[in-house]
C-alpha cells in the first residue's frame, strides 16, 4: 500500500488505484483484518483505492469467509471477482458479496479472435457487468486486435503484456512519468 501512495505522488495521480490478489489462506487467517487495518493506517492510502481481488473458490469456504469480507468492506476497500466465468458458481457469487468489478479470465481473451464461443462468452460477461453496473476488466490482453475488439464490446479496462509486463516501481515511474510529460 505504501507503493501506491509513492506512485500517486511521483506520477501526480491521486486517483491511481491498486489491485491486490487475496488468497483463501489469507482470508482464513484470523489476523487478516487486523493486518489490513494496520497497513491502511501505516500507508495513509485512501481505502477506496485498494481493490481486493478474490476468486470464487473462496465461496466454498463457508460463512466465516463472508464475515471477514464484510468486515474488510466496512474499512472502505472494494472487491473484484477475479477469473470470472471459470468457476462453477460465478453468477451466484455476485449475490454473495457486493463486487465493484469483474475480470474476464484470460482463457476467454486469448481465444477471442478465433473462437466464436469465447467471443460470445466475453460479450455476455460484458453485457452482464453493464446491466449490474459493475466495472469490467479483461485480463491477458496481448494483441492490439484483442484490445480494440474488447473496447468495441464495451470493456472498460484491460491488463496484459500488450500494455506492460510486471515492472519494478522505479521503472513504472520512469515509463509512465515520461508518457505523462509527453502527453
Amino acid at each position: 500500500m505504501k507503493d501506491l501512495v509513492y506512485l500517486q505522488s511521483h506520477l501526480q495521480n491521486p486517483d491511481l488505484f491498486m489491485s491486490v490478489n487475496v488468497s483463501v489462506h489469507q482470508l482464513t487467517d484470523l489476523t487478516f483484518e487486523k493486518k489490513v487495518t494496520e497497513a491502511l493506517q501505516l500507508s495513509g492510502v485512501i481505502p477506496g483505492l485498494i481493490k481486493l481481488e478474490v476468486t470464487e473458490r473462496l465461496f466454498q469456504e463457508g460463512a466465516a469467509i463472508f464475515s471477514v469480507l464484510n468486515k474488510i468492506k466496512k474499512l472502505g476497500l472494494s472487491f473484484t471477482m477475479d477469473d470470472f466465468g471459470t468457476g462453477y458458481s460465478s453468477l451466484n457469487s455476485l449475490f454473495e458479496l457486493d463486487f465493484e468489478t469483474i475480470k474476464v479470465d484470460r482463457t476467454f481473451v486469448c481465444k477471442l479472435m478465433e473462437d466464436k464461443k469465447s467471443k460470445a462468452i466475453v460479450k455476455a460477461i460484458i453485457a452482464l457487468a453493464a446491466e449490474l453496473n459493475l466495472n469490467i476488466v479483461a485480463e491477458g490482453i496481448e494483441q492490439e486486435s484483442e484490445a480494440k475488439l474488447l473496447s468495441k464490446m464495451g470493456c472498460q479496462m484491460g491488463q496484459g503484456f500488450l500494455f506492460a509486463k510486471s515492472l519494478p516501481i522505479n521503472q513504472i515511474i520512469s515509463l509512465y512519468g515520461t508518457i505523462k510529460k509527453s502527453a
